[in-house]
């Protein structure tokens, strides 16, 4: 099973990525396909996620992502599809489509994490610049960004606190206020 098992992870991910986590836990389907490849794979708890993978997860299916390079769980709702794209300085989470959690506060700051964002067309959620916790809901092209705690700031300017939200649509991003309330 060992051989087989990583002759089948040798073949499912790029040769030029790097890794930079790994699933936590996974309930029902979810599948990862990695940026240069064109078949899906299941994943399953502890099989470690690449530089440019994107997953997606079946209408009962879940996945939480422990992301080493940003310090960074996420949560992966049902019926989602996230990419994770990496570079030196940052991390961007394309989540195309569904929903996803994030927390930044699970472990102390590290001064070697990369700077992650939530990708959302046009619009970068920086959600590491403070230990922050939130949820990011996306149809079409609208989306919501709610923060339970800390403090996030997108690429245009535009920053909220524990309480508020963002909605992004039509390429805008504007305040939500008293989300908790």
């Amino acid at each position: 099973y060992y051989l087989f098992h990583q002759s089948v992870e040798s073949f499912v991910r790029s040769s030029s990525s790097m890794d930079i986590g790994y699933m936590a836990e996974v309930g029902d389907l979810v599948e990862k396909k990695s940026k240069d490849r064109l078949l899906w794979f299941s994943v399953e708890d502890g099989q470690v996620v690449f530089e440019g993978d994107t997953l997606r997860s079946s209408k009962e299916g879940y996945a939480s992502i422990f992301i080493d390079k940003a310090s960074l769980r996420v949560d992966l709702e049902p019926d989602s599809l996230l990419q994770l794209n990496l570079d030196p300085e940052k991390l961007d989470l394309e989540l195309l489509s569904g929903g996803l959690s994030f927390d930044s506060a699970f472990v102390s700051s590290s001064a070697s994490a990369v700077r992650s964002n939530i990708k959302i067309g046009d619009e970068l959620v920086d959600v590491t610049k403070t230990q922050s916790q939130g949820f990011v809901a996306k149809k079409g092209s609208s989306a919501v960004v709610s923060l339970r705690s800390g403090l996030v700031e997108t690429n245009s300017g535009l920053s909220i606190s524990a309480g508020e939200g963002i909605r992004i649509s039509g390429g805008r991003a504007s305040r939500l206020t008293n989300l908790l309330k």
